[in-house]
């Protein structure tokens, strides 16, 4: 998937964006010029369109404008200036995105539905492919089932809009980055609007040996027959060809001194060529909104996921005695493991609902969700492993094995877990003298677990949520919240 290294400089192309206002010229003096607008959405937070500052929980909305702009590469990037987060909390990671929110690792879910089931069993997404990134603080449970305390990341899928636009571009960076990318919008007829996202990436990274190379194309179709329904197929193919960027490097060479010296930050600890991280991802999305009247509506959205990945690694012994990893006086030979594996993983997903808008009183406004979700996903890895020691300060990659270009002797499945998870759940937001918004929440939820190493386990919970948020002032909103996880 390497294409030719001839891209020098980053360049974009923008086609025309329509006007949002007459040209003041053609305004008599006395006529008023009226701009309207909308607040943020929570989103992801309620599954309602609710303003972020009527939700008790803390929401941050990321929009692509300024992900793109602050230079994000990976999720983890776009996640750099968020308030109790911490991104990349192992530091630059070629196989895995995320972060921490409030100390605890987060769950990734795209277009609100999880897509992340296991470790090193798919490939990471491309913060291009998206409209925003929202991060949820806290624990989320009442509308999303089991997930972390410290809060979720959604990915917002970029979908067909009915203006159109689009744009080329050609971009090359630091490691010999070199990414051709384009992003095209518009209708085809009055109810039916298309959009294509495209990626192609040849690029090294700060470790050698290793690569960071993707192919990705998203295309989805909207048909809105009236203002009110609207049905949207979405698709993503992705291709990765990259390695591991964390070698693992022990302490003494490193943070600690080495009577050798120090050693490089771009020191690749493996075999060149079998060392890798390769992965194909397909994901078909369908998303259904369909308004019955200004007081009822419903929302249903289905995802399915397959995804394959290999994933060969050697890293040092550098955790069997960290303060003294060596095996010779001279500090220099170290023990070496290989690891492969080749995993595969499958995903269901879909979550329907009914938001019921209604009044109980002149300034008592209620929004009610009704709803019910179901995850169905398999994760199935093979592996083997290996031991052999290197001089870590002149690493002889010829004598290093690669067992014929697959998994090391020995390998065997080691893992096939099937899990699934119905929820049903219910959540009234009661909005008062337009200024106090009130959150009551319950979930039900049936988990079960299959594995060809356990027993088949099954687990309930029920889970609740309330919170209050109200104006004091303009700008100054304080809240308080009870959530369960």
């Amino acid at each position: 998937m390497r294409f030719a290294k001839c891209l020098l400089l980053a360049c974009t192309a923008l086609s025309a964006a329509p006007a949002l206002a007459d040209d003041a010229a053609d305004e008599a003096p006395g006529d008023a010029i009226v701009v309207t607008g909308e607040l943020l959405e929570s989103g992801a937070a309620t599954k309602t369109d609710t303003p972020a500052i009527e939700v008790p929980q803390p929401v941050t909305i990321i929009p692509s404008e300024l992900f793109e702009a602050q230079g994000a590469i990976s999720i983890g990037d776009t996640l750099n200036y968020v308030a109790g987060v911490q991104s990349n909390p192992y530091g630059p990671d070629s196989r895995i995105d995320g972060g921490f929110i409030r100390g605890v690792n987060a769950l990734q879910f795209r277009d609100g539905m999880r897509d992340v089931f296991s470790y090193y069993a798919s490939i990471r997404a491309d913060p291009y492919n998206f409209d925003s990134v929202q991060v949820l603080r806290g624990p989320s449970s009442m509308l999303f089932g089991s997930g972390s305390l410290g809060g979720i990341i959604n990915l917002n899928s970029k979908l067909p809009e009915f203006t159109e636009t689009g744009e080329v571009q050609v971009r090359y960076g630091s490691f010999d980055r070199k990414e051709l990318l384009a992003d095209y919008t518009g209708p085809i007829t009055d109810t039916l609007a298309v959009r294509a996202v495209g990626l192609v990436r040849d690029a090294d990274t700060q470790t050698d040996y290793v690569s960071d190379d993707r192919v990705l194309f998203s295309p989805s179709l909207t048909w809105a027959p009236t203002m009110d329904t609207s049905v949207t197929l979405l698709g993503l193919y992705q291709e990765d060809d990259s390695g591991s960027t964390s070698q693992f490097l022990p302490l003494v060479g490193t943070i600690l001194p080495n009577v050798n010296g120090q050693l490089p930050n771009d020191l690749f600890i493996g075999k060149p060529g079998w060392d890798r991280y390769d992965g194909r991802l397909l994901q078909g999305t369908v998303l259904v909104d369909h308004r019955f009247s200004e007081t009822v509506s419903v929302n249903a959205k289905a995802r399915y996921i397959d995804s394959d990945l290999t994933y060969f690694t050697h890293y040092p012994d550098s955790y069997s005695s960290p303060a003294n990893p060596y095996v010779d006086p001279e500090q220099r030979i170290i023990g070496l493991y290989s690891d492969g594996s080749v995993a595969g993983m499958e995903i269901f997903s879909t979550d329907n609902n009914a938001q019921f808008n209604f009044n109980t009183g002149e300034a008592i406004g209620h929004v009610v969700l009704a709803g019910v979700d179901y995850t169905w996903s398999r994760v199935r890895k093979t592996g083997g492993y290996g031991y052999e020691f290197i001089d870590i300060y002149d690493i002889d990659y010829d004598a290093l094995s690669d067992y014929g270009g697959g998994l090391p002797r020995g390998a065997a499945p080691y893992e096939d877990v099937t899990q699934d998870q119905l929820g049903f759940y219910l959540q009234d937001q009661v909005r008062l003298w337009d200024r106090v918004s009130v959150v009551l929440g319950a979930r039900h939820d049936e988990v079960g677990s299959r594995s060809f190493t356990a027993p088949e386990e099954t687990w309930s919970a029920t889970t609740f949520r309330a919170g209050v948020i109200g104006e004091v002032i303009k700008g100054v909103s304080p809240f308080l919240s009870y959530t369960e996880l």
